[in-house]
């Protein structure tokens, strides 16, 4: 199974989408019975770290049984250890013809390792060999979707529907496909038919969940989440789902119970640190706020996201440096291009005084994603920096139709001392009203 954040602003990190991989067991190379029987024994009786040793030692004295290599490519996928299984699966390919389930695993091998372009290829192989195989189509489609491909994703799994109209993840991973989109009503069929297969099925609640909150009906959101949990209360997933959904509806001390739980089951939930760090934030409380923003950075150092978010909770309690910009334009050099990017290059230049420079760059990110709150309140800043104050106020007022925290409206007060009058007339009684 795969599991994809989106985000939904730069503050807060979304929901969680479910879609699923499916791993296929690729034993038909050889019927394993023609393996030393010694072995075969091993391998039934042991786990999978077992089982590598088992199929060392067989390999040591059967270099050449492609049937080896695969078995011990599939153990080694189980236990994630992704490059010694394409090592493995490469060796099987190099000792018989192509086979389509161990191109499928090969392909999920590089999808787990972020390699959606070999992977692509590996599941395109094993349809070429194989035009039957709905799962296979399916895993495509989960990697195309990986790449943004939602037309193409939608596509594949268009192909796995027909080829097994009762296969229940490709209806999901089509719903999810749709939610790229923002395709609510086929997303909603989708997730909806998922459920009227099995109603059990956990992930197509949390999709739904996810698809309430991006549409704003949170109390809805809640009741997908509630049955989330009712069905699989020891996947932190849906606890973070959940926490998430109290957070927008400023519900800080349910969401920070919820993340709670998240931590329990995951102590190394970045994500979940990130969003409870707000839900402090929301309840005022500064210092566990830039605790678990702290946490969040340390565990996915990375991440962009987390240590911008870090940054601008450091300015409640002080006004920024020529380290702060330092700090954020090392940001931006952290993780692939996203709308955070330009975010930090636009606070760093305003830092810097270079007001022009930053609005060129906030611009930039609000281009690519125009409803995070955090690039219009930085574009609000540097429009008062310019006394350019009608802009500025339109951008404040901009940012503040999306909640969060309050406490984040704290770099205007810096406007007392840089420009009174625009303090007096909008910055004093704005933050008299939210503080």
């Amino acid at each position: 199974m795969m599991v994809l954040i989106f985000l939904l602003a730069a503050i807060v990190l979304g929901s969680i989408i479910v879609l699923g991989l499916i791993m296929l067991v690729s034993s038909d190379i050889r019927d394993s019975r023609k393996s030393p029987a010694s072995y075969l024994r091993k391998w039934q009786s042991s786990n999978d770290s077992d089982r590598i040793k088992n199929y060392d030692a067989a390999i040591r004295d059967h270099p050449r049984d492609a049937a080896l290599y695969l078995q011990r490519g599939e153990a080694y996928l189980k236990l994630k250890h992704y490059e010694q299984a394409i090592q493995d699966y490469d060796r099987v390919f190099s000792l018989e013809a192509g086979n389509a389930a161990v191109y499928n695993s090969r392909g999920w091998a590089y999808h787990n390792l972020k390699n959606e372009e070999q992977a692509i290829q590996d599941f395109t192989h094993a349809i070429e060999l194989d035009p039957s195989f709905a799962q296979v189509y399916n895993n495509r489609g989960v990697a195309r979707f990986a790449v943004k491909d939602y037309a193409q994703a939608i596509q594949d799994f268009n192909w796995a529907i027909e080829l097994k109209p009762r296969f229940i993840w490709p209806y999901n991973n089509r719903g999810v496909s749709y939610l790229g989109i923002k395709d609510y009503p086929h997303a909603l069929r989708d997730f909806e038919y998922a459920i009227s297969l099995d109603s059990t099925f956990v992930a197509a609640y949390l999709n739904l969940c996810s698809l309430y909150m991006r549409t704003k009906d949170y109390q809805q959101a809640l009741l997908y989440a509630d049955r989330a949990i009712s069905l699989d209360p020891n996947d932190e997933k849906n606890y973070y789902n959940r926490g998430t959904t109290h957070y927008w509806l400023r519900e800080y001390q349910q969401a920070i119970e919820d993340f709670n739980k998240a931590i329990t089951l995951y102590p190394d939930y970045d994500n979940v640190y990130h969003n409870r760090g707000l839900a402090y934030l929301g309840l005022g409380d500064v210092q566990q706020a830039l605790v678990d923003l702290s946490k969040s950075a340390e565990l996915e150092s990375s991440s962009a996201c987390h240590g911008w978010m870090l940054e601008w909770t450091r300015m409640i309690e002080s006004r920024p440096d020529e380290q702060t910009a330092t700090r954020l334009e090392q940001l931006t050099a952290l993780s692939s291009p996203s709308h955070i990017t330009p975010v930090c290059k636009g606070v760093a230049c305003w830092i810097r005084g270079n007001y022009d420079e930053a609005l060129a760059a906030l611009q930039q990110s609000i281009a690519e994603k125009p409803n995070q709150e955090d690039a219009h309140f930085w574009q609000g800043m540097a429009y008062a920096s310019l006394g350019r104050d009608e802009e500025a106020r339109a951008a404040i007022e901009r940012a503040l139709q999306t909640p969060f925290p309050p406490l984040l409206l704290a770099p205007l007060r810096w406007f007392e001392q840089d420009r009174p009058d625009f303090y007096t007339a909008y910055v004093a009684p704005l933050l008299q009203e939210k503080l």
